[in-house]
C-alpha cells in the first residue's frame, strides 16, 4: 500500500478498509518526519487530528491483541462518532464475523483546562453504549470517572510511563479506569509486529470459501 501525496491524510482512504496497527505506526512516523513532532502533535486540522486518533486506536488494538492472541485492525470513521473502529474476526459455521470495539478518543495536553473537564465533555455525550473512551494522557485519578459516568462507558487512559523493571525503549500504558484492565507495551517492539497484511477489505456480508477460510 502506498501513501497519498500528503501522508497525514488518512481521511482519503476508503471507510471499509481496515488497517494493521504497524501500518498506522509507520504512517505516523512518516508524518512526524515530514512535518515535525510539534506540528503532528498540536495541529488542530481534521487530518492531523484523525492521524492522532488512529495512532491511539492502533495502540488499543495492540493491547487487545496481547490478551486475545488475535490480530486486530483499525478503521477510521469520518464525520460521525466514534472516531475509529478496532476489530478482530471470528469464524463460525456460517462465515466471518467482525467483532468491533467503538473507540472515541480525547486528548489531555498542556492546553486542556483540567482532566475532569476533558473527560466530562465525553461522558456527557450520548455515544453507543459499547463505546470505549480513550483519553491520551500521562496520569489521572479514576475517582472522578467512577462518580460521573451515568451511562457506564468504558474509559481508558493512554500515555507513556516509566516501568520499574522493564527495558522497554518506548513504553506505553493503557489502563481502563472502569474495569481495571491494564496493558503495558513497548512501541518500538510493536512497530515490528506486522499483521498478515497491511489492510483487509470488509465484505458487506459474511464471506467464506469451501475450505472454511475467510476470503
Amino acid at each position: 500500500m502506498t501513501q497519498p501525496k500528503d501522508s497525514y491524510k488518512l481521511s482519503e482512504l476508503p471507510d471499509n478498509l481496515m488497517l494493521s496497527p504497524k501500518f498506522l505506526f509507520d504512517w505516523w512516523d512518516g508524518v512526524i518526519e515530514k512535518y515535525g513532532g510539534e506540528v503532528a502533535i498540536s495541529n488542530k486540522s481534521p487530518d492531523f487530528k484523525l492521524a492522532r486518533e488512529l495512532w491511539v486506536a492502533g495502540v488499543f488494538a495492540c493491547c487487545k491483541r496481547l490478551s486475545s492472541e488475535k490480530e486486530h485492525w483499525v478503521s477510521a470513521v469520518t464525520d460521525q462518532a466514534p472516531d475509529a473502529l478496532v476489530a478482530y474476526f471470528d469464524l463460525d459455521d456460517i462465515g466471518a464475523n467482525r467483532q468491533i470495539y467503538q473507540i472515541e478518543v480525547t486528548e489531555y495536553d498542556n492546553h486542556s483546562e483540567n482532566l475532569e473537564q476533558t473527560l466530562k465533555k465525553k461522558l456527557d455525550k450520548a455515544y453507543h453504549p459499547t463505546t470505549r473512551i480513550v483519553c491520551y494522557m500521562t496520569h489521572s485519578d479514576p475517582k472522578y470517572v467512577n462518580s460521573n459516568n451515568p451511562r457506564g462507558y468504558e474509559v481508558w487512559l493512554l500515555g507513556g510511563f516509566i516501568p520499574k523493571r522493564d527495558k522497554a525503549v518506548n513504553p506505553q500504558k493503557l489502563l481502563c479506569l472502569t474495569t481495571g484492565e491494564d496493558y503495558q507495551i513497548d512501541m518500538d517492539e510493536e512497530k515490528q509486529v506486522p499483521n498478515v497484511a497491511e489492510a483487509v477489505w470488509v465484505p458487506n456480508t459474511k464471506s467464506i470459501n469451501k475450505e472454511g477460510k475467510l476470503n
